[in-house]
């Protein structure tokens, strides 16, 4: 998160970000000097135990810098501290409260901790201990149903789910009432063919769109379409499968599945950083879907290879 830690990083290798470079290419301009990022460690492995994975999904910081992690293929969360360590973890198979059947996204906000329970469709509410709170949005109640609901992100006063297979995204209160949807079935401005992630930053919600391999800005007052970043592509700026937004600072980053790859962008659109992990220690990323922004830097869940990849800031030389 925003806290600053100082990092040792030994015989790591620095990504060059493509920084400084002049001119253009295919017509997307250079992105801004001095925007580095090195591999710092791989969390977790394979498996069942105290911080092993199976499939994570989707993964969230708190204010402390405390990780939560949806660990999918187990059916659980795993809280993890601020340098990785196993905490805690809770949930099971099912569908009684606290319980999931192919969890996928998740959110912080304050102490409470957001789920997106795919199979259940619903999202489940838990308190920063793994308590359950309440649950909202399940399957087919009038106003606000979901199917299958993926990206999560949260304000001070919104919660916004992605319901990839109504091609909408959901916005409720706190209370877990149906403020508006936003988009439907299209190829359009304002339109979705598989909403994935999410990030509301100020008065604006970005959406990517894993299908269509671009990320829709909303004002996240009024529901209205502002304009569309990134189109399908290998260049800076451009986008193979994004599944997941953070925001740092005042920037966006964009991680993509398709790409195996992480962009940093102004919330412009333009380019800022491109981290290639298949370049760094941690070889390359399989099928990643979540991203939370760390410590400075930014986590990645690697939900192919069982395990979250976290990279930093490089230090000043």
């Amino acid at each position: 998160m925003s806290a600053r830690y100082g990092v040792a990083l030994v015989a790591m290798t620095a990504l060059v970000l493509f920084a400084g470079c002049s001119g253009t290419e295919n017509g997307t301009p250079p992105p801004a000097p001095g925007l580095h990022f090195v591999f710092e460690k791989v969390i977790g492995s394979a498996g069942a135990g105290d911080g092993q994975f199976s499939g994570p999904s989707d993964v969230a910081a708190d204010a402390a810098g405390a990780l939560y992690v949806v660990d999918s293929g187990n059916q659980r969360v795993q809280k993890l501290d601020n340098t990785g360590a196993f905490v805690l973890a809770f949930g099971s198979l099912g569908s009684g409260p606290g319980q999931f059947r192919d969890p996928s996204g998740i959110a912080v906000s304050g102490s409470s901790v957001y789920v997106a329970d795919v199979g259940n469709a619903r999202i489940e509410v838990f308190t920063t201990d793994g308590g359950f709170l309440k649950q909202f949005g399940s399957q087919w109640p009038e106003g606000g149903s979901l199917r299958e609901p993926r990206g999560l992100a949260v304000s001070t006063d919104l919660v916004a789910v992605a319901d990839s297979q109504q091609h909408h995204v959901l916005l409720y209160n706190m209370s877990g009432k149906l403020v508006r949807t936003i988009g439907q079935l299209g190829i359009g401005n304002g339109e979705f063919e598989e909403v994935w992630g999410l990030a509301i930053i100020g008065t604006k919600l970005y959406a990517a769109d894993r299908a269509r391999d671009d990320v829709q800005v909303f004002d996240l007052t009024t529901g209205a379409y502002l304009e569309t970043l990134g189109r399908s592509g290998s260049d800076r700026g451009e986008f193979s499968g994004p599944t997941a937004l953070a925001s740092s600072s005042s920037s966006l980053l964009v991680l993509e599945a398709g790409g195996a790859r992480i962009q940093l962008l102004a919330l412009t659109g333009t380019p800022q950083a491109l981290v290639r992990p298949e370049k760094t220690p941690a070889g390359s990323l399989a099928n990643p879907l979540g991203m939370a922004a760390w410590r400075g830097g930014f986590v990645v869940a690697d939900t192919g290879h069982d395990r979250l990849v976290s990279f930093q800031p490089k230090p000043a030389s």
